[in-house]
């Protein structure tokens, strides 16, 4: 059994990822298959119970592996709440790993509908840590500036631990870029028409209006009816809330290829 895991931020469009994965025939693909890792991503950036955190996931794959009946050639996960383990995931199985990211502007957009950062929020926050410059003044900033760097401190995290990975925005829109960024990393097989059918793009169509209609309706469908509040899209946004987003992003945002 070949394993792989694919790990991203939530709000990445990771569920869209996971369900072209599992085109390919021989692998058996899960998009964030237990609840209790959505508990494991906040105590692991906390730095609490690493030892007994180690033993969870060792008993969860375990009993993962031990339930398996030989159908698939290949085990995959697409996980954002898997993004803190990565050192631990390759240890344990030698697999290939692969990051996915999301223009910044667009993620805080869209979190902002969500509860991160809010007292509904029921998972363990990802903060600062003492030795983080956001530590000091975390208290005073607004939830805008918590998410930009929210984004920015996981997009950093990832892209210094996972080498290979690519934009959500282009995987989902140029079949080309999504087999060299994704699918040969993987080592998987997905037709360029399978690929095509599912994202419902037209061929030979990647003009920028047609990306971000996709990329809003595929959104759009994991839309919560209640949410704490919304802001403009990021083109309409103020002054004020243009240099927070690059102050706090601005370094990653260029590191990722976005401008």
């Amino acid at each position: 059994m070949q394993f792989f895991f694919v790990v991203a931020l939530g709000r990445s469009g990771t569920e869209m990822i996971s369900t072209l994965l599992q085109l390919d025939q021989r692998a058996c693909v899960h998009h964030e298959p237990h609840e209790y890792d959505a508990k494991i991503v906040g105590l692991r950036r906390a730095r609490l119970f690493d030892q007994a955190l180690d033993g969870l996931l060792e008993s969860r794959f375990d009993e993962l592996i031990s339930g398996m009946d030989g159908r698939y050639e290949i085990y995959g996960e697409v996980n954002s709440y898997l993004r803190y383990e990565t050192d631990w995931l390759t240890r344990r199985f030698s697999a290939p790993l692969v990051r996915i990211y999301r223009d910044g502007r667009e993620f805080v957009r869209s979190s902002y509908s969500r509860p991160v950062y809010t007292a509904q929020d029921g998972n363990l926050p990802i903060l600062p840590c003492n030795d983080d410059p956001a530590a000091r003044r975390w208290s005073s900033m607004t939830r805008f500036e918590k998410l930009c760097w929210y984004w920015n401190h996981t997009n950093s995290y990832l892209a210094d631990h996972v080498p290979a990975g690519g934009k959500m925005e282009r995987a989902l829109t140029e079949y080309d870029y999504f087999h060299e960024r994704i699918l040969e990393p993987l080592g998987l097989e997905v037709p360029e028409e399978s690929w095509s059918n599912l994202v419902s793009r037209p061929r030979n169509t990647s003009s920028r209006y047609n990306r971000e209609q996709l990329i809003r309706r595929l959104f759009s469908r994991t839309r919560r009816a209640a949410s704490p509040g919304s802001i403009p899209h990021w083109s309409k946004w103020n002054d004020e809330m243009t240099r927070q987003f690059w102050s706090i992003c601005g370094d990653t945002m260029t590191r990722l290829g976005y401008t």
